[in-house]
């Protein structure tokens, strides 16, 4: 389980660092990402997609998809096709879903790059992930879900002398850990492991937080493994007592499960 949630985490930082290294080159080459925000050029892409815009790299013609300034009063950019080009260079365009040609004339400068790649749906993420609320709420997600994984991983941790006979929960199999419990001679042959029963199912079975009742008297304990049999459950735990002088002691045995009371906390 640690093993497994370490090579995802590594797995993916370097999905990310590829992702802003690829970026990074991409730009510096003259690649841009632009998202279709009108219907204009349907069925070529559609509002939502994200049209990967590459540099023009010969004579523009006829027929190819290009991104461009239609003004030089506007930063604003217009992927369109282009219907011609005439012998002065001067191109004409229109849109896929239109009706009519576009009303302007396109020099070559203004030409921003021409069409290369079209993701569909691909421009919602990027608009999200561009409003600082949506790249907070990613982090967000990530850092919960990084939260999650150190919790999951930190209950299953063994802590004490029980730990010299299973070592860490995480890497102790089912077969495993009977056999250290007969080894230890906690158990016999006609008990397996099972899951927590009805009521003490809300955490998992390794470092359950219990209260060990005993002649109405009660002491904090945990869970190491459950039991089940046809005789009934009972769970081997780690208890804590504090005896007459005022030191505590901590043992390890097996309980019934009528001695056992769940944790409040």
């Amino acid at each position: 389980m640690r093993v497994l949630a370490r090579v995802l985490a590594w797995l993916v930082v370097a999905g990310l660092v590829a992702v802003v290294v690829i970026a990074a080159v991409a730009t510096r080459s003259g690649y841009r990402i632009e998202v279709v925000r009108s219907g204009s050029m349907v069925p070529a892409f559609s509002p939502g997609d994200a049209v990967v815009i590459g540099p023009v790299s010969g004579p523009i013609e006829a027929g190819q998809v290009v991104t461009f300034l239609h003004s030089n009063r506007s930063d604003d950019l217009v992927t369109h096709r282009v219907t011609d080009v005439t012998a002065s260079g001067v191109v004409h365009t229109k849109g896929d879903a239109n009706t009519t040609a576009d009303v302007w004339d396109i020099r070559p400068e203004q030409v921003a790059g021409v069409e290369r790649l079209v993701v569909p749906r691909l421009g919602y993420a990027i608009v999200f992930l561009r409003n600082p609320r949506g790249l907070a709420g990613l982090l967000c997600l990530l850092a919960a879900l990084a939260l999650l994984v150190q919790t999951l991983l930190a209950a299953r941790r063994g802590e004490g002398p029980f730990d010299a006979v299973l070592g860490r929960h995480t890497s102790s199999s089912p077969g495993d850990l009977a056999a250290a419990l007969d080894e230890s001679g906690a158990t016999r042959t006609d008990w397996v492991l099972s899951p927590p029963p009805p009521g003490f199912g809300r955490l998992s079975a390794c470092q359950y937080p219990c209260v060990v009742v005993e002649d109405d008297a009660r002491w904090n304990g945990r869970v190491i493994a459950w039991q089940r049999s046809e005789s009934g459950w009972r769970a081997f735990v780690r208890v804590t007592r504090t005896e007459g002088d005022g030191r505590s002691r901590t043992t390890e045995q097996w309980l019934s499960l009528s001695s056992l009371e769940p944790a409040s906390a």
